[in-house]
Order: structure tokens, then sequence, then C-alpha cells
């Protein structure tokens, strides 16, 4: 039997994230598994060369029917909804500032390094999708550590 093609399951930031079995071929672009065997993707829109260079793109996921690592949750001070919504943001800041997770959890993102992060949620999945500014967007840049 053919595995499932890919979908688009949500569009956010001129982009689209794509959820496909974790076996298929990769599709271009940041990515996450979500431990349950599906690869979700965001492709972002085409860079467009007048407005700098394109800002760097990181997605985090997590399914919906699993519960938060206790302790973890407790670290955070959250559970269940509120977990999950803040954890994968803290996913994509690391991803995208190269601060280990742990460093976010504690102190949170320095001043000027805080990606812009938005949720791209479904029936069965918490999506964070998140970007670097780039200087067309009307802020300074944000520094990106390489990781």
């Amino acid at each position: 039997m053919a595995a499932s093609p890919p979908e688009i399951v949500a569009r956010v930031l001129g982009g689209a994230v794509i959820a496909a079995p974790s076996d298929a071929p990769p599709l271009p672009g940041p990515a996450a598994h979500d431990g349950a065997g599906l690869r979700f993707v965001f492709r972002p829109p085409s860079p467009d060369p007048d407005r700098g260079p394109p800002p760097a793109w990181a997605i985090d996921v997590e399914r919906r029917d699993q519960d938060a690592p206790p302790a973890l949750a407790a670290r955070l001070g959250l559970t269940g909804a509120d977990f999950f919504r803040a954890w994968t943001g803290l996913e994509v800041t690391a991803k995208l500032t190269g601060i280990p997770i742990a460093a976010l959890a504690a102190r949170g993102a320095p001043a000027g390094t805080a990606p812009e992060i938005v949720r791209a949620d479904t029936a069965t999945h918490w999506i964070a999708v998140g970007r670097t500014a780039t200087p067309a967007d009307g802020d300074a840049p944000r520094p990106c550590a390489s990781g």
C-alpha cells in the first residue's frame, strides 16, 4: 500500500505547514517529527530579493494525545494545553537562537533575540512556527546564533 501523500495542515506567515509520513521522501524546509510516524515541514514563502536576506525558520510539533512530561511541566509550572503551547514556542526559540532550551526555560530569551512565533495548532497537534526578523520587517535585525 502506498504511503499517504503530504497534506497541508495550516497556512501561516505566508507559507504552509505540511504533514507527511516520516518514511516518505523528505520535503525541503525546517521539520519536526511527532513521534507517532508523521513529519511536519514548514515550507516558507519564496524569498523576495527586494526585502533583503530571508529570515531563518523553525517549526516544532507535539501530539495532543500525550501528557506533559512531569519534570518539564513542573519546571515550567504549566500543565496540559498551557504546557504544550509554551513548550513548542520554547523549542522554536531554541532552534532559531541557538540558546539551549534549559536556559530559555529558566531565564527566557535575551532582549532583542526573540523570534516571531505563530501558532498553527490542529485538532491533533500543537504546532509552533517561527522566524527571525529581517531588516525589511521594520525592526532592527535580531541576532540568531548558528547552531
